[in-house]
């Protein structure tokens, strides 16, 4: 091969025209001429072999390329084919043998190698051998020891079983140092802390009662966590208690209107002491003493707020009480609300809404009778100044006014402290002498009136003292009607209000010494028609004045009752007069005096001369103005004045009837009445008097 002539692999195409090209038509030589028996030659069969195969899977291109690698430096094309057909298999062979000889030379290596590490694991053999026999020595040596370490290792299990159970138990049934810190150290402040101990420590106890059940009675266990639970809440308590003092003794100066609720937990959890709430309480008691007391006396003398002392307005009894008893409601109210807030009491109302009696209960009991021994040292001033005040008047207005003031304020101040609170009873014993006061002061002016006498005025209307005591009375009758007392229904009232205290007694008291001034005054007047008239218009007058009063209608009634006595009276007398200037009197004197058997006629009072001197004398009564009775209200005149000429006309009638009776014997008894009014006509007379629309007759 020379150097310009390409170089060709192995596996390079043949050219054209050599030997393996598929164009020939035969191969090496051999022509169309060749014999079929020529096929059968194994080089001709190898051959078709080798140009009928193909090389295009890649486990032959593989092979191929790795064998055309053997000739890679060839130049020449043609001669490294030759080469190849004839060195081919020594070449691989040889190749063979090279790479043979590199595996024997790394397996030699690897032998030496495994030949030392078969001397080093034979080594190891030999001391994992005598290890072996070591530990065995070692085991049996230590068996007892393994045997209790085994014991050892359960009995810890055990213990530490044992520990845990414990640690639940000394968890659940104690208290830790801090929870016990809270409860009686100084240093801790009583809050959610102390309280949520004092929780856990009553739970211990509640929980700690299973262990003194047991079959064989209380455990020790028990026993002492039941100790050391109760002295821990003793003192727990006793902290509470002493944190509560100092708490009441700070608000007592100015207590607001809503506690804390810290404060209301306290003294819910110092319920079940009695002792040691008791001792709370009573500093706030006596610190409220003294400022009630000292608030008191400066709203008399020295008012820190706005307005004028009360003392100030001591010429004036109704204020003056008025505003001592609305200190002391407003105290009461106060301390009330403090109250009710620090026990936890709830009471809804409106603001301005009736208060209602709650349900009694411990609580409630205790704020009443807190708030009464607030109010102790008040008690006494009030008194005085209350009774002074009563005592020195005389008006039995005022002092009415003043005890209704004070029942009234004896009535809500019981509904609020209790009927039977100290205060309660001071403001009925006020009212009781008020009450007594008033009657007192009545029976003095029912006194004066009957004291000074003087005969009536001319006019005979009601004098002027009598209109006093009646002016008197119905103001009296206006503060009983606008009194703010609750209505005898309720049950406070029943037991404040008694029978003996009716109203009616009051009416009694003050119009019986005005019904005998009136009776003693018509009789220094000469009685008669004069002193008549004159009661007449008194007992109209106090009628008028109480007739607009509820209250009253039964004394109005009782008036009445008096008015138509002496109505009945007057008419009587002012009928008489009447006849007597009609000259009806003697004609109708006969009649009453005839016996059965003796005719009218033949009477000399009742002569056909005299019934004629009469007739006459009516006709000209008739004809004269018919008047009222003078010197009477009208309406009683009125009804005098109708009454009596009802009868005189009943008169006119009967004496018709007997002059046209033929047993009484008078001529032309036709003629005789109707030659003179009325004509002997009784509804023409009715007409006359005005009274045909009262009644008519056929």
């Amino acid at each position: 091969m020379t150097s310009g002539t390409p170089s060709t692999s192995l596996l390079s195409p043949p050219p054209s025209g050599s030997l393996f090209s598929p164009n020939r038509g035969t191969s090496f030589g051999l022509g169309p001429a060749s014999s079929l028996s020529g096929r059968n030659n194994p080089l001709t069969l190898r051959l078709y072999k080798v140009l009928g195969s193909s090389y295009s899977d890649p486990a032959t291109y593989e092979a191929l390329t790795t064998v055309s690698d053997f000739y890679a430096d060839a130049s020449d094309s043609r001669g490294v084919a030759a080469r190849a057909r004839k060195s081919l298999r020594k070449d691989t062979e040889d190749r063979l043998a090279e790479g043979s000889r590199r595996f024997l030379d790394a397996f030699g290596e690897v032998n030496s190698k495994l030949e030392v590490l078969e001397e080093h694991v034979t080594e190891m053999h030999t001391q994992c051998d005598d290890a072996q026999n070591q530990l065995q020595t070692a085991q049996l040596a230590c068996k007892h020891l393994l045997e209790m370490s085994s014991s050892l290792l359960a009995q810890r299990k055990s213990t530490a079983t044992k520990a845990a159970l414990i640690s639940l138990f000394l968890s659940r049934f104690t208290l830790t140092e801090a929870e016990t810190e809270a409860l009686t150290s100084r240093e801790v402040p009583v809050g959610d802390r102390v309280l949520a101990t004092l929780d856990s420590a009553t739970r211990i106890r509640e929980e700690c009662r299973v262990l003194l059940t047991g079959e064989g009675g209380g455990t020790k266990a028990g026993t002492d966590i039941m100790t050391t639970t109760s002295s821990l809440l003793e003192k727990g308590h006793e902290k509470l208690a002493r944190w509560a003092s100092f708490e009441l003794h700070t608000l007592a100066r100015d207590p607001p209107a809503e506690v804390s609720p810290t404060l209301q937990e306290v003294i819910r959890r110092l319920r079940p002491y009695p002792d040691l709430l008791s001792t709370a309480l009573s500093t706030f008691t006596d610190t409220r003493r003294t400022h009630l007391l000292s608030s008191f006396l400066a709203a008399l003398t020295l008012n820190p707020t706005s307005r004028a002392p009360i003392e100030l307005h001591a010429h004036d009894p109704i204020r003056y009480v008025g505003d001592m008893l609305a200190w002391i409601h407003g105290a009461v109210a106060s301390e009330r609300e403090f109250l009710e807030s620090l026990f936890g009491i709830r009471v809804r109302r409106w603001v301005g809404e009736k208060r209602t009696p709650a349900p009694k209960g411990q609580e409630l009991e205790e704020a009443e009778r807190l708030v009464d021994e607030g109010l102790e040292r008040v008690r006494a001033p009030l008194k005085v100044r209350v009774q002074q005040t009563i005592r020195s008047q005389e008006s039995p207005l005022v002092t009415y006014k003043l005890y209704n003031l004070l029942q009234f304020y004896a009535v809500i101040i019981a509904q609020t402290v209790g009927p039977d609170a100290q205060l309660s009873n001071l403001l009925r014993e006020l009212t009781d002498d008020a009450y007594s006061i008033f009657f007192e002061a009545l029976a003095a002016q029912g006194r004066s009136l009957l004291r000074f006498l003087h005969p009536p005025d001319t006019d005979l209307s009601p004098p002027l003292e009598l209109r006093s005591a009646s002016h008197t009375l119905r103001e009296i009758i206006e503060v009983y009607t606008s009194a703010l007392v609750p209505p005898p229904s309720s049950p406070t009232t029943e037991e404040l209000v008694e029978d003996d205290r009716s109203f009616d007694k009051v009416l009694t008291a003050a119009l019986g010494p005005m019904e005998e001034m009136c009776r003693r005054v018509a009789e220094l007047g000469g009685g008669g028609w004069n002193g008549k008239v004159f009661f007449v218009n008194c007992v109209v007058y106090m009628q008028g004045i109480l007739a607009p009063f509820e209250s009253a209608q039964a004394q109005v009634m009782d008036l009445q009752q008096k008015i138509e006595k002496s109505v009945e009276e007057l008419v009587e007398e002012y009928y008489t007069k009447t006849l007597k200037d009609s000259g009806l009197a003697p004609i109708l004197q006969a009649i009453e005096t005839v016996d059965a058997t003796t005719p009218l006629s033949h009477l000399p009072a009742s002569s056909p001369a005299a019934l004629s001197t009469a007739l006459t004398a009516f006709s000209q009564f008739l004809a004269s103005p018919l008047l009222s009775p003078p010197l009477l209200p009208a309406q009683i005149s009125l009804i005098i004045h109708q009454r009596t000429l009802e009868r005189v006309e009943q008169g006119y009638a009967r004496i018709c009837d007997q002059v046209r009776k033929p047993e009484n014997r008078y001529e032309a008894a036709e003629t005789v009445l109707g030659g003179r009014r009325p004509w002997g006509d009784r509804r023409v007379l009715r007409q006359i008097f005005g009274l045909a629309a009262s009644e008519e007759y056929a």
